[in-house]
């Protein structure tokens, strides 16, 4: 779905999709999740209950205390936990018909050590990543941390509010040309997600071309999640001390095996050293144009965890430049094929959410308040219109030449005033909110 209808040149791969509701069981099954040692509880822990088929028959969270319950057919249970920071734990328990059965469970944590990962420098791929060894290890902790993201959206959604953007910048991607907005508000499983599945990827890519337009797509947590994506990409651990101090990073890549033909994805999962922490997902193409490569065509995801142990998916964000085909690109320095016209930032932040239970949050959206006056005076500018550079957003000053612009990106912005009788005021040097 495109955030903004009538712009074919570049699609940004993301979606609002609405929440659902399953029927629920007779039978409960009850408990608390703790730390084996200091036997605190464990909220935001992933809690998966099976048959003794291995099919999967619900999928919750804890909450802040820790508990959980869920209804099941009668018969034998096997109740998973994960969490990240955490080893997984497991116990087998019998629903009775009717009843209710209460367990409790202790999950013990652990601690990645930066330096001790970072030395051993394995690479794994395919069904390796299953297996053994520090980098396996690591990627395990992500998956716990992107599960619930998937989890937390269906058991426990927010009501939230979404800023959408398009913002186009000039060949160099440095001149902010325009800007385009809008909030959208409700109650939603999944604020931002991947317009097709792992499998959808490896046959079509991630950037498609067609007769009206380049489309780019981004990976989310499901992608991330899936087999097919794990078989088709290799692992490793990554350090990055300037940009990302204090995080242990696992770096993945199309692995050897996979389709050649099509753009593929590489990147780096980025968590908290020590105890885990899912913080944010980096990404470029693979096999694209050198002037996209160069313009930066990738993306980036931030996730935030919030008191209840939520993980929530933050902000994202798509750099798509537009190309253009030179005509006699084979006389060129180095043969390079295409210009750069413009570079799109597409993407959208979570600027508010909240959950049953009072728990709310806000995300880095900005307001811009101020005052406008007639000369040297202190006399107000009433119905004065007021914007700002390379966007849509117009406000009117009020009897006391005050003005409000709720919802703005963060950033540096030209700020504009306009009487009726034309007389321009300009705020020099540019805001920042």
């Amino acid at each position: 779905m495109a955030p903004f209808p009538g712009r074919r040149s570049i699609l940004a791969a993301m979606a609002l999709l609405a929440a659902g509701a399953a029927p629920l069981p007779a039978q409960r099954i009850t408990g608390t999740v703790r730390d084996r040692v200091s036997r605190m509880p464990i909220p935001g822990a992933v809690i998966t209950m099976s048959d003794g088929a291995g099919r999967t028959l619900r999928q919750l969270i804890t909450d802040t205390a820790g508990r959980f319950g869920a209804s099941v057919p009668p018969g034998r249970v096997r109740v998973r936990v994960l969490r990240i920071g955490f080893r997984p734990v497991q116990r087998t328990v019998e629903a009775a018909a009717g009843g209710t059965t209460a367990i409790d469970l202790a999950m013990p944590e652990i601690s990645i050590v930066l330096e001790a990962v970072h030395t051993s420098g394995e690479k794994i791929c395919g069904d390796a990543a299953r297996q053994g060894g520090a980098a396996a290890e690591l990627w395990q902790q992500a998956r716990a941390g992107l599960l619930a993201t998937v989890v937390a959206r269906r058991a426990v959604p927010a009501a939230v509010r979404v800023l959408s953007f398009r913002q186009v910048f000039d060949a160099d991607g440095r001149r902010l040309l325009h800007q385009r907005a809008f909030v959208a508000s409700g109650t939603s499983q999944r604020p931002f997600g991947a317009a097709a599945s792992a499998r959808d990827f490896e046959r079509t890519g991630f950037v498609v071309d067609a007769d009206d337009g380049r489309t780019y797509y981004a990976p989310d947590a499901d992608v991330l999640l899936d087999p097919q994506f794990a078989a088709n990409h290799c692992f490793s651990v990554t350090t990055d001390a300037r940009r990302h101090p204090d995080e242990i990073g696992l770096a993945f890549e199309p692995a050897k095996n996979a389709p050649d033909k099509i753009v593929d994805v590489a990147g780096t999962l980025w968590l908290r050293s020590g105890s885990p922490e899912l913080r944010s997902m980096e990404f470029g193409y693979v096999r694209i144009e050198d002037a996209a490569r160069d313009a930066g065509a990738g993306g980036t995801i931030d996730f935030s965890t919030m008191p209840n142990g939520v993980v929530v998916l933050s902000r994202w964000e798509l750099t798509a430049p537009v190309l253009r085909r030179r005509r006699s690109y084979a006389r060129e320095p180095g043969g390079r094929q295409y210009d750069v016209t413009e570079v799109q930032h597409i993407g959208g932040i979570l600027a508010d959410a909240s959950w049953p239970g009072g728990l709310h949050w806000h995300g880095p959206v900005g307001t811009l308040v101020g005052r406008v006056v007639r000369g040297d005076a202190d006399t107000p500018a009433r119905r004065v219109r007021v914007w700002l550079d390379a966007t849509q957003d117009t406000v009117l000053t009020d009897a006391d030449g005050r003005f409000t612009i709720a919802d703005l990106l963060p950033g540096r912005y030209r700020l504009h005033a306009e009487d009726p009788a034309l007389v321009r005021f300009r705020a020099e040097p540019p805001l920042e909110t």
